[in-house]
C-alpha cells in the first residue's frame, strides 16, 4: 500500500515541480510546495531516519546536493534526524 501512495505522490509532486520549473520559480523552503514535498518523503520513509530509524528530529535531505545538479524531486530526497542530517553535511 506504502508504495502505492508512493508512486501517487511522486507523480503529484513531480507535475508541481515541473510547473514551478517551467515557470522559473525557485521551490522556497518555507513555501506549501516544500511541505508537500517533505511530507511525502517522510511518509515514503515511514516518518523514520533512513539512517539510524530515529523518528524524533526529521529532516528532507538532498542525496544529490542542488548545487550539484540535484533536484527537490523524491528520487533524491531521503528523511534523515538532525544528527544524521548533520553528519551528512560535515562529510
Amino acid at each position: 500500500m506504502r508504495e502505492h501512495i508512493s508512486d501517487i505522490t511522486e507523480a503529484v509532486l513531480v507535475s508541481i515541480i515541473n510547473a514551478k520549473r517551467r515557470l522559473n520559480q525557485e521551490i522556497d523552503y518555507h513555501s506549501a510546495t516544500w511541505t508537500q514535498i517533505s511530507f511525502a518523503v517522510k511518509l515514503r520513509d515511514g516518518y523514520k531516519c533512513r539512517q539510524c530509524g530515529a523518528r524524533l528530529g526529521l529532516r528532507v535531505h538532498h542525496i544529490n546536493p542542488l548545487n550539484k545538479g540535484g533536484t527537490h524531486l523524491p528520487s533524491n530526497l531521503i528523511t534523515l534526524c538532525r544528527h544524521c542530517h548533520s553528519l551528512r553535511h560535515k562529510k
